[in-house]
């Protein structure tokens, strides 16, 4: 068998022939296509209806992180792929509790937690039986080195919607930039005198490509009760006066140009045998 690929087969042709460059103008209308095709799906013209509800509540087996909100949903993933849990199963079982306003905290330094929110036993997969996980966590060792750890969530009144979710990271931007901070305003505003920064949930249903999100309502007269969201960690105002400020503490400007140049140059490498070296940067972990 004769196996042939694209560059073995134009490896005659110059680079500057026409051809080549049609092909070039064709995979970059493709792509933008693609990535217009995202943003619909994603939900960026789509409006925000925020109600009134309850979170659930629930003993929450987590695992805290530090880093860039659109980085939470492949870590859901990575949970329920080492629980043997299936997409069709994550709505209401597999959460992301995000403790910081994403337009005040840079994305280095966003704080939020992903894990299981077990409200019963039929909800528990078989290696997170209660009895054990309260006796020996250590059974829980499975996510990147970490030990998870565990807090019971109240059941809470709270600001609630649903919201497309592509499960791409255009749509993680979306739900940082856009979902998050409405329903914190909302949750703020709803909460009356003495409101106080919120936490905001978020469960997925992949296969339907939605989100539930929660924000329980923070007052300065629930604080006791509303420690078990902060996780044992600072609430949002006090971590806030903590945190670099200004918009390199928001964007992250190189990561940009860097992320701009791969998409942009990536049907020239590909199609006329750009550089293939890959930089120390692509290897970093998400």
């Amino acid at each position: 068998m004769v196996l042939m690929d694209y560059h073995a087969l134009t490896i005659d042709e110059p680079r500057t022939a026409p051809a080549r460059k049609q092909q070039y103008l064709v995979i970059c209308a493709v792509m933008a296509g693609a990535f217009v095709y995202t943003l619909l799906t994603s939900g960026l013209l789509d409006s925000i209806q925020i109600g009134t509800g309850t979170f659930p509540g629930g003993t929450f087996m987590f695992k805290n992180s530090t880093r860039d909100y659109a980085a939470s949903m492949g870590l859901m993933d990575e949970i329920g792929n080492t629980y043997n849990i299936s997409r069709s199963k994550y709505a209401d079982l597999l959460y992301h509790l995000y403790l910081d306003h994403p337009w005040k905290v840079g994305g280095d330094q966003q704080r939020f937690a992903t894990g299981i929110v077990m409200k019963n036993k039929k909800d528990y997969p078989p290696i997170l039986d209660k009895s054990r996980i309260l006796k020996d966590k250590t059974r829980l060792q499975a996510f990147q080195q970490q030990d998870f750890d565990y807090s019971v969530l109240p059941s809470h009144k709270a600001s609630v919607t649903q919201f497309p979710h592509s499960l791409g990271f255009v749509s993680a931007l979306i739900v940082s930039y856009k979902v998050l901070p409405a329903l914190m305003k909302h949750a703020i505003n709803e909460s009356g005198p003495g409101a106080v920064s919120p936490v905001v949930l978020m469960t997925c249903a992949p296969n339907e490509r939605m989100c539930t999100y929660y924000a329980p309502h923070a007052t300065t007269k629930n604080t006791k009760a509303y420690q078990a969201f902060w996780l044992g960690q600072e609430d949002a105002d006090t971590y806030m006066k903590t945190c670099e400020t200004g918009i390199h503490a928001l964007v992250d400007i190189r990561g940009i140009q860097r992320d701009v140049i791969k998409v942009v140059t990536w049907p020239y490498n590909f199609f006329l045998g750009g550089n293939k070296k890959s930089s120390e940067n692509d290897k970093e972990e998400l």
